[in-house]
């Protein structure tokens, strides 16, 4: 009994060391934004890290915002910004381009971007709208290594 009793008082103290020392998850904002904060979606490649920036520049959500590309509550239907019409959550490379380009009204007559940004994977491409800008980030820094003694080539040239 006392053996058990121990046990479990130690199991307790744990949980709670851990749970204290535990980050809280950053996720969707917990709720819609004002009009006037930056907004952004996207695929789920860089979606910790641009989560992430967006909740230490801004902890109170109001004036960046980044959107999750899976829903956390299962809820696929978002509204980025307050006064905003509902979107689809984006769920390819495309559609998250085309969202650049939608604007609302908000309730002080100002035209507003229904994003500002969007995370993509892939860089611009023919069918890119003109009015689009595709900036770098997160790049991939792939190299590699070979032995002294080996049958691998002693360098690589990139394919077409």
């Amino acid at each position: 009994m006392r053996r058990l009793r121990r046990l479990l008082v130690t199991a307790i103290a744990a949980a709670s060391v851990g749970a204290l020392l535990t980050e809280p998850a950053i996720a969707d904002p917990p709720a819609v934004p004002p009009s006037t904060a930056v907004a952004g979606v996207g695929d789920d490649t860089t979606d910790g890290v641009m989560n992430a920036l967006a909740h230490a520049y801004d902890p109170t959500d109001k004036q960046w915002v980044d959107w999750n590309a899976f829903p956390p509550n299962g809820s696929w239907d978002l509204t980025t910004k307050a006064g905003s019409p509902a979107i689809g959550r984006p769920d390819g490379e495309a559609t998250n381009v085309l969202l650049t380009n939608q604007t609302f009204v908000d309730t002080a007559g100002k035209t507003r971007d229904v994003v500002e940004y969007t995370r993509s994977s892939y860089g611009r491409s023919g069918e890119s709208p003109a009015n689009v800008s595709f900036v770098a980030f997160a790049r991939d820094a792939a190299t590699w290594a070979a032995s002294a003694i080996t049958n691998a080539p002693a360098t690589l040239t990139p394919s077409p």
